[in-house]
């Protein structure tokens, strides 16, 4: 079941991001993910999860970029190992960009590391490359 992050979802969505197979935050790199901005991002309304007998297997947060200082973006879309396979990423990448689309957004972006399969992913689902970030991430525009 697909349906809208809560606060209540903070903890086990933050723990699931931790634990992540590719693209994990390497422990020095965990206070990056500030509460402050998570929850600004949550309020904006969104953030999706993917939940199975009480269980959130994986979930999507979209920004329109107010607190984040950006252009509208899908900030995460992070899965259990487990629930890949599933359809359960293309579900919750379908309710951020179908959210990102209700308000009005042209296009969205997002950036993700060269040479991933979530590279792979987002090609498939009609995002196109356009260039790399300062840090090196492939940058993919979508338009909505």
């Amino acid at each position: 079941m697909i349906r809208p992050m809560s606060e209540a979802d903070l903890a086990e969505t933050l723990a699931l991001r931790l634990a992540v197979r590719e693209n994990p935050l390497p422990p020095e790199q965990h206070h990056l993910i500030r509460p402050e901005r998570v929850r600004a991002v949550l309020a904006e309304g969104g953030s999706f999860v993917a939940e199975e007998a009480g269980r959130i297997l994986g979930f999507a947060m979209a920004s329109g970029g107010g607190p984040l200082d950006c252009e509208p973006t899908l900030w995460a879309l992070f899965l259990r190992a487990e629930a890949e396979g599933r359809g359960l990423g293309k579900a919750l990448l379908g309710a951020a960009v179908g959210w990102l689309r209700a308000q009005g957004f042209a296009e969205a972006w997002l950036s993700t590391d060269p040479g991933t399969r979530a590279e792979g992913f987002y090609l498939r689902q009609g995002w196109r490359p356009d260039g790399v970030t300062p840090e090196g991430e492939r940058l993919f525009r979508l338009p909505l």
